[in-house]
């Protein structure tokens, strides 16, 4: 069981990089959307909430669209670019916004799942470990830089 915790947490890990860019690029978006650590982590909460229901139920179910999913994707990433853009304050149907695209990266998440396969005897510690392995990745990606930045150290990034 060890082995397969290390092996699912690892190739969560892989996806959300170098693999899953979509996501880091959906995350970096509301990176740059947001001047509070605060608001960053709470709008970070809630897609992964959702991208944990909706990975969790379209790999138990199977559910597999990619043809839809990943355009989708794409779209997210685009429409909160663009909102960057357009506005320069966050608005309250923000949250709602964020949770609806995590649901559908979720969905590309659970692809990935399929791609790789989960056994069934083991099935939700491999989807947990999978799990774990993409949010390690935003917390080392994101949010401990952020922490170097808000703390003054202008300049130079360490990740």
């Amino acid at each position: 069981m060890e082995g397969l915790v290390w092996q699912y947490s690892s190739m969560g890990w892989l996806h959300a990089m170098p693999w899953g860019y979509d996501h880091i690029l959906f995350i970096l978006s509301l990176f740059l959307r947001n001047s509070n650590y605060k608001s960053l982590g709470i709008q970070c909460l809630f897609f992964t909430i959702a991208h944990s229901i909706s990975m969790g139920l379209a790999a138990f179910f199977t559910i597999s669209n990619s043809t839809i999913i990943e355009p989708l994707i794409v779209l997210s990433i685009v429409a909160v670019s663009i909102e960057n853009i357009i506005s320069l304050k966050p608005h309250p149907f923000d949250f709602g916004i964020i949770f609806f695209f995590g649901l559908v990266h979720g969905l590309g998440f659970a692809n990935a799942l399929q791609t790789i396969g989960l056994p069934k005897e083991h099935f939700f510690a491999a989807l947990f470990s999978f799990n774990i392995g993409l949010n390690w990745h935003k917390l080392a990606s994101f949010f401990l830089p952020s922490f170097w930045f808000i703390n003054g150290k202008k300049g130079y990034l360490p990740c």
